[in-house]
């Protein structure tokens, strides 16, 4: 099972970083309590990680509003829904053809949060649409890794 992110794990990564660099000290004073912003698991963990790949943070929230407002944020309403349609809400073809791919594949996404990172990198890329950049990104803001 990896190591989940706590505030003890922040801790004493701050602890740490403060011991190799003492000047960090100033800047933890300054910004205060450390924390880790976290993502949804499961299907709509990832496709809003796929929605938001190469998009500002603006443009990423406002697709992502927009799917869900329509209803099209689960695996079953992706499949269901045309191109056209999802093309409407702002989504480019080849995010369309990501978010179908991830509709389509079959991910054990309790399961995902039992392995240890490497194996929940590796059981993702598969999926069109999904590199090692997300994969990394699924394991430590939805699955909380370290």
């Amino acid at each position: 099972m990896p190591t989940p992110l706590t505030p003890h794990n922040i801790g004493e990564g701050k602890k740490w970083l403060i011991h190799q660099e003492p000047r960090f000290e100033m800047i933890f004073d300054c910004v205060g309590q450390l924390s880790i912003p976290s993502k949804p698991q499961g299907f709509i963990g990832l496709l809003e990680s796929i929605i938001s790949q190469q998009l500002s943070t603006k443009a990423a929230k406002t697709i992502w509003s927009r799917l869900q407002v329509a209803g099209y944020d689960t695996r079953h309403q992706i499949l269901n829904a045309s191109d056209d349609a999802l093309r409407a809400l702002g989504l480019s073809r080849q995010k369309i053809r990501y978010a179908k791919a991830l509709a389509n594949a079959s991910v054990d996404y309790d399961g995902l949060a039992e392995l240890e990172t490497d194996r929940v990198i590796q059981s993702l890329i598969p999926i069109v649409g999904i590199g090692e950049w997300t994969a990394q990104m699924y394991a430590l803001f939805a699955l909380n890794h370290c």
